[in-house]
């Protein structure tokens, strides 16, 4: 069975605000900023190659759906949006 998995492309990411946009010329972002963006980048990282990779099997075979005016989501969803808004707190 092939195991599904996730890998942001944070170096990418990193790659087009520092040195294609050099986003902290243009918003005078000072390296402890620019320490905490990547950290925040880090975060971000992590939750999505964890709890959000790990569910995309369960979304794929238990998809969200409307029933009586009502969206019934997947099981795994309420954990994954307590997950992700205490990620998002932290910053």
């Amino acid at each position: 069975m092939h195991k599904l998995t996730y890998k942001a492309p944070t170096r990418d990411m990193e790659f087009l605000l520092w040195e294609q946009f050099r986003i902290h010329e243009t918003l005078g972002v000072n390296t402890p900023q620019q320490d905490l963006i990547t950290s925040n980048m880090a975060s971000a990282r992590d939750w999505c190659e964890g709890p959000l990779a790990q569910s995309y099997k369960e979304t794929d075979d238990q998809e969200a759906y409307l029933k009586d005016g009502k969206v019934v989501l997947p099981d795994s969803y309420p954990a994954l949006y307590d997950g992700f808004r205490e990620m998002w707190m932290q910053w």
